[in-house]
């Protein structure tokens, strides 16, 4: 299945145009902890990320899952 992911907050969003095919939800959830991951690491200390989230949306449009850039990565 292709899975898009998403960078959105509540004024502006960029969408995933091209996705990933992925196996299951599982495995995307996966790609969200690691593209948190190295979001976290390019960004500057001075960047208010708050209200940011990555979005994980089906080749169906259906959202599937939703992190905050803030939330901890495990």
């Amino acid at each position: 299945m292709r899975y898009y992911f998403n960078l959105v907050s509540d004024q502006t969003q960029f969408l995933d145009n091209t996705g990933l095919d992925i196996p299951d939800l599982a495995t995307a959830k996966d790609e969200v902890q690691n593209t948190l991951a190295q979001l976290r690491r390019a960004m500057d200390d001075d960047e208010d990320w708050a209200g940011w989230r990555l979005e994980v949306v089906s080749s169906e449009g259906s959202l599937l899952c939703s992190v905050s850039l803030l939330a901890t990565v495990h």
